[in-house]
């Protein structure tokens, strides 16, 4: 399998990207949340959030028809075919139950959907590439997808925080877990990097028949939120 991996452990992450880049991801965190809470143009009181489970039937149909909907070149994801956005929600609609830790989300403004995200077991495989280099995950974000007329506008972080803490919550009161998730997208890295992700190297996704950076988060009974 092509596989072009740069594996980082956390204890050597920071000084092998040097002191001036750990600033940078610093600063930069810290002004994504302090923008997120103080100035988005959308956030918790303008979405109302839904999980698969609690949605309502026209809802849950909207969600649908958006994903089958989509086009690489405008969304980022590709709707249809067997290894399009369409097929994998359907799959990971099948393993859902309530109030367990694997959900799908998504968020409704003006009677649109306007944000999708999981909370999965596995996403592309990856799981089992992970595991083989060193780093055992139980659960992925995947297909996080902000509708694209409204990026930038403070839905996705709305949204990343919505599935951040509905991970925490189901922690507090089950037990420890590893996230994981990849991306190529700058925005979205820093997004994950403000809630905490760390990189843990490039990973080959092959049904992109692509390389994307991983990213792990240890979330832990202890630490609340």
């Amino acid at each position: 399998m092509p596989l072009n991996a740069q594996v980082i452990t956390e204890d050597s992450l920071w000084p092998r990207l040097g002191a001036a880049q750990e600033e940078a991801n610093r600063l930069v965190a810290q002004q994504l949340k302090g923008f997120a809470m103080d100035r988005p143009r959308f956030g918790p009181e303008d979405l109302t959030c839904y999980s698969w489970h609690e949605a309502p039937g026209w809802a849950s149909a909207r969600l649908r028809d958006w994903v089958r909907g989509m086009e690489s070149a405008r969304d980022g994801e590709k709707g249809d075919g067997p290894d399009g956005a369409e097929a994998w929600l359907a799959e990971k609609l099948g393993l859902l139950t309530r109030g367990g830790l694997f959900q799908t989300f998504f968020a409704v403004y003006g009677g649109e959907v306007v944000w999708t995200g999981s909370v999965v077991e596995d996403d592309r495989g990856v799981k089992a590439q992970l595991a083989g280099l060193g780093y055992p995950v139980d659960a992925f974000f995947g297909l996080f997808n902000t509708r694209h007329d409204l990026r930038g506008r403070g839905i996705g972080w709305t949204g990343a925080n919505h599935v951040d803490r509905h991970v925490h919550e189901w922690t507090a009161s089950a037990k420890d877990v590893r996230g994981a998730l990849f991306t190529v997208e700058p925005a979205a890295e820093r997004h994950y990097v403000a809630l905490g992700f760390h990189l843990v190297g490039d990973i080959y996704i092959p049904a992109f028949d692509a390389i994307e950076r991983a990213y792990v988060k240890d979330y832990r009974q202890c630490d609340g939120r």
